[in-house]
Formats: C-alpha cells, sequence, structure tokens
C-alpha cells in the first residue's frame, strides 16, 4: 500500500507529511478492505438488496426496474423497502435478495486481486487528496493559512494595485497609451 501512494502521489507531484500521509494510508487501508468483499472473519461479506418492477401484471423484459442496496442487514433493506413503497401511489412488485457487494473483488473476473484494487486505489489516491486539500483544478488555490483564495480579480483591484483609481471609466484607460492591455496581460501572467 505504502509503494502504491508513494509512487502516486510522485506522478502527481504532492509532497504529504506525516499526519496526512498516514490519513491516505488509512484511507487506502480501509477502501481496500472493502473492495475484498471480506468481513471480519474473512469470509464473503453478504449484502441484501431489492428491485423493484413497476409493472403489477408480471414481470418481463420492459419494466421500469429500481433497485435499492446494498442494505447491511435483511431488517435493514426490509424497513426501506416497506418505507420506500408506502410513499408510492402505484404498489411494484418486489424482488428481495443477497449477493456480494458491488465492486467486491470477484476471482471469476479474471484478474488477480493486487491488479483488480491497484487499478482502483490508484485512482482514490487523486480521490482522497482532492477531498482533503480540496479540489484545485478550477481555481480553487489556497492560502498558507488554509483559506480558499478567490480566483476572480475585479478589475477595480487590478486598477487599485496598479495605482489607479477604480471605479472610472476603463476607456480613459485604454486610449491611454493602452495601460488596461498591461494591467490585465500582467495579471494574466501572474495567475
Amino acid at each position: 500500500m505504502r509503494v502504491l501512494l508513494d509512487a502516486r502521489l510522485g506522478e502527481l507531484g504532492a509532497h504529504l507529511n506525516g499526519p496526512a500521509y498516514e490519513d491516505a494510508l488509512t484511507y487506502l487501508l480501509e477502501l481496500c478492505w472493502e473492495l475484498s468483499g471480506l468481513d471480519a472473519d474473512g469470509n464473503p461479506r453478504i449484502c441484501w438488496y431489492a428491485r423493484l418492477f413497476f409493472d403489477v401484471e408480471e414481470i418481463d423484459d420492459g419494466d421500469t426496474v429500481e433497485e435499492l442496496g446494498p442494505f447491511p442487514s435483511e431488517e435493514a433493506r426490509d424497513r426501506a423497502v416497506a418505507t420506500y413503497v408506502c410513499t408510492m401511489t402505484e404498489h411494484p412488485i418486489v424482488e428481495l435478495h443477497e449477493g456480494r457487494p458491488r465492486g467486491a473483488y470477484d476471482p471469476a473476473f479474471g484478474l488477480s486481486f493486487s491488479t483488480y484494487s491497484r487499478r482502483i486505489l490508484r485512482l482514490r489516491v487523486v480521490d482522497w487528496y482532492r477531498r482533503t486539500f480540496h479540489d484545485s483544478r478550477y481555481g480553487q488555490e489556497r492560502h498558507p493559512d488554509g483559506t480558499l483564495m478567490p480566483r476572480e480579480i475585479s478589475l477595480d483591484a487590478l486598477l487599485e494595485a496598479e495605482g489607479q483609481v477604480p471605479g472610472v471609466s476603463l476607456d480613459l484607460y485604454v486610449d491611454d497609451h493602452d495601460m488596461l492591455d498591461d494591467v490585465l496581460t500582467r495579471a494574466a501572467v501572474a495567475s
């Protein structure tokens, strides 16, 4: 797990200190356990599901199907189905079943568990990083104190930074040796 985390962080150019690194490692280990589809005793974990068919005549291929679940117990599934059906105007045909959790490793898929989990966990490092440090793809950069920096800067703020009077018509600045272009160019290069 550490090798995967170190390699992925290296690809992203990210460096984590002790507590953040341990937090990322714990997240990946918990997710790996979920992917294994095993319970605490090492036995396959079972979840409960319900399929609702909205054709009261019979179940066929043209039905609208809604699947509820996974639920950790039969009781939780039964409560959810009862609550859901009570709020509906038409009563569906309900099919109850149990199965493995979605996304759990299945040897019949033809991959080893290490390959299967590596492919998924590699992507989850980025999810953890964005959730922890916020997504910076769309301009959400952080100040050193941890607060988010605004991405958009008003023209008044740019003019004020240049020592000009904000709020004056921009035409005055455009006519004055295209100074506005210079201000906007410097702002674009700096951001």
